[in-house]
């Protein structure tokens, strides 16, 4: 699954709009990516990726998990975005329950 790496910082492709991400309303450019395509930010498009692996109950590793988290706690400290609030309430089931479960393997 491809990773958004928040240390670098994209470069907008020359001569594209801004944009407002359906997601998260941050306003964005085309940085090459493949959210411009869908009106969606980077790290919006890079979570409904994982969102659509949730929907389809697909398994989650600790680095996605991890991924998930930061990228949501980024939109939140830029905007305030409460659009993937659902998807933190899933992934902290899935944690609890992974937690639960490592605590009856002993």
């Amino acid at each position: 699954f491809p990773s958004h790496d928040m240390r670098v910082t994209n470069r907008f492709t020359k001569g594209s709009g801004v944009y407002r991400c359906r997601c998260c309303d941050h306003n964005t450019r085309d940085t090459g990516g493949d959210g411009a395509g869908v009106q969606l930010c980077d790290i919006c498009y890079d979570l409904a990726g994982y969102d659509n692996l949730l929907q389809n109950n697909e398994t989650l590793t600790k680095s996605d998990i991890g991924n998930i988290l930061a990228w949501i706690g980024a939109i939140k400290k830029r905007n305030g975005s409460t659009y993937w609030d659902d998807m933190l309430a899933q992934i902290a089931k899935i944690c609890q329950e992974r937690a639960e479960q490592e605590k009856q393997n002993g």
